[in-house]
């Protein structure tokens, strides 16, 4: 007789028009149908926009919000996710943070095993910040985080009952579309064939506003390359990417999935991002990155590809510095490609284990 499909309940920060959250659900996904099997699990999504998440990622969903339908979605789960990326934080807002610890709460009211997905802890500044994340995490069954910073600082809290894994994001295991619908994306953002391209992935931070950006755009064109702009969360990024272009850039507009955003970057001669999961897209790519670090997992990230001379703080950051670091990450792209090919080629085997792990929890 067939066995059941292992039901899977995952939380996190989708349908909310972030490609970097929507990379991470798609990347679990991918990681359990390698591990498992296409029908050995049965997951629900708690998404902020239940429609849409069951239409680009082709599973149930139910609104993240609505208490009745968690309960429902947890009433015979097998496994709880709490679905990785930053979602144990402080610095967006502390309601936030409580949102996620709560439906966790729930997940062990139930008596469903809890897991954690390659979460990037922190920042966590306040005091009940801390208090409230060690309670809760030390009730997890597992717990894996994508960074020695993210273990690091759980340790320091107090989480000491369940195991602390390092493994890494499961966009790792994704990978590029097809080169025809590459070209139909870069054809309807304006690029002709043959253009040669710098990539950028910003978002709206103080002191860095759409005439930074937009200079550092001309200093590009100046030097024969197109600035092609990937807004990774509508509407902020595509407002300021659409002020940055000016007349010599172009801009990626409309939706597009993880998989589009790893072809568009795959095109680029290098990359220059704030966005992490941009960063990520890159590496599995093997493109030259610039990280413009404006929270610490910018940089956790970039030291854990290799990375560190090419990552500033964004406060560091000119228009005239920049260009100076994309002349020399062009200058050594051979050996940056290299390197990155190797180092993703690790995380995407570590982002598998992610699932394997979760499955040995899983009542």
């Amino acid at each position: 007789m067939k066995n059941a499909p292992t039901r899977i309940v995952v939380s996190g920060y989708y349908g909310c028009g972030n490609t970097g959250d929507e990379a991470v659900l798609a990347g679990i996904m991918e990681s359990f149908r390698q591990m498992a099997g296409d029908s050995s699990c049965d997951f629900t999504v708690l998404s902020a926009k239940p429609d849409e998440t069951q239409k680009l990622h082709g599973t149930n969903a139910v609104q993240r919000m609505d208490r009745a339908a968690r309960q429902h979605a947890l009433a015979g789960a097998n496994l709880f996710l709490s679905g990785g990326g930053s979602l144990l934080q402080d610095t967006t807002s502390l309601r936030s943070l409580l949102y996620y610890l709560w439906v966790i709460r729930e997940a062990n009211a139930r008596r469903v095993p809890v897991v954690y997905y390659a979460h990037g802890i922190g920042p966590l500044k306040r005091g009940v910040s801390r208090f409230l994340t060690k309670i809760v995490t030390n009730r997890a069954a597992l717990v894996t985080v994508r960074d020695e910073e993210s273990a690091k600082l759980l340790q320091e809290i107090g989480v000491n009952k369940p195991r602390i894994v390092v493994t890494a994001d499961p966009a790792f295991v994704l990978r590029p579309c097809d080169a025809i619908r590459t070209d139909e994306l870069l054809s309807a953002a304006g690029v002709a064939p043959g253009e040669k391209l710098i990539g950028f992935a910003i978002r709206t931070w103080p002191g860095f506003d759409g005439d930074v950006w937009r200079q550092v755009s001309e200093l590009i064109a100046d030097e024969g390359y197109t600035p092609l702009f990937i807004p990774m969360q509508p509407p902020g990024d595509l407002e300021l990417s659409l002020a940055a272009a000016g007349t010599v850039g172009r801009v990626v507009k409309g939706t597009f999935t993880a998989s589009e955003a790893i072809g568009l970057i795959s095109r680029c001669d290098a990359l220059v991002a704030m966005r992490l999961h941009a960063l990520i897209f890159g590496a599995v790519v093997s493109v030259p990155l610039i990280g413009a670090a404006y929270d610490p997992k910018v940089a956790s990230l970039m030291k854990l590809l290799g990375q560190n001379s090419q990552c500033f703080d964004l406060v560091e950051l000119s228009p005239q510095r920049l260009l100076g670091e994309v002349r020399s990450t062009l200058m050594h792209a051979t050996q940056i490609t290299d390197g990155l090919s190797h180092i993703a080629e690790g995380l995407s085997r570590r982002a598998l284990e992610n699932a394997s792990l979760a499955l040995a929890e899983a009542k």
